[in-house]
């Protein structure tokens, strides 16, 4: 092959390389609807007994986001953001204690919204996929029922979110996309005269949605 041919392929090759990448470039929007697995770890030391205890519980939720997308070849990076919409049950138990008898702890995830960097691989002209990693807050609504009277753990956590996606092109701006997001809270304590409790939220969702680029 002379030099000539082999620069025009070449060229003809990195042509449709570069154009391959640039079919999620842009800035986009979607929605989805998503399961959503919540779980909070409580761990407290009293007088007479510590417990030590992860709860869960699960429902459906929707999620709304959003962000731009730029490639460079076969490789992209998206930043993007979103938010739950609705609660997220993250369990319930009834711990027993001998000097203070039962107490019943509920907890749910609100207001629930992250932010993500994604760099992901164009897989061909209609599919791209891509890994998550970013920071998540929620505020958790934590209820104590105890002999008749309730106490509230209310409190906005933040933690450290990663997962992975995949998106798929229906039309020329039109996606189908699949995602699973893992958000570690942090923790925090709440102290009382006779003892102390601490709780450590984490949630898991996976989304099923529409996106539309721009």
């Amino acid at each position: 092959m002379t030099f000539a041919k082999t620069t025009i392929a070449l060229s003809l090759g990195i042509a449709s390389s570069v154009s391959m990448a640039g079919g999620f470039d842009g800035p986009f929007v979607q929605v989805g609807i998503g399961f959503a697995n919540a779980q909070t770890k409580a761990t407290s030391h009293w007088p007479d007994t510590n417990i030590d205890a992860t709860v869960t519980d699960s429902n459906f939720v929707g999620q709304i986001g959003g962000g731009y997308s730029q490639s460079w070849g076969k490789f992209f990076l998206a930043a993007s953001a979103y938010y739950v919409i609705g609660d997220q049950k993250a369990g319930s138990a009834d711990l027993s204690s001998l000097q203070y008898g039962t107490n019943t702890y509920e907890f749910k995830n609100t207001n629930t919204w992250g932010i993500t960097i994604d760099p992901g691989i164009n897989l061909n002209d209609s599919t791209t996929a891509y890994l998550k990693l970013g920071y998540g807050r929620t505020a958790v609504k934590g209820t104590e029922y105890f002999q008749n009277v309730t106490y509230n753990y209310d409190k906005t956590y933040g933690g450290v979110s990663y997962g992975a996606g995949v998106k798929y092109r229906l039309t020329p701006n039109l996606y189908g996309m699949v995602e699973i997001l893992q958000t570690n809270y942090e923790s925090t304590s709440f102290n009382f005269p006779d003892g102390d409790i601490s709780f450590k939220p984490g949630s898991l969702i996976g989304t099923v949605g529409l996106g539309y680029k721009f």
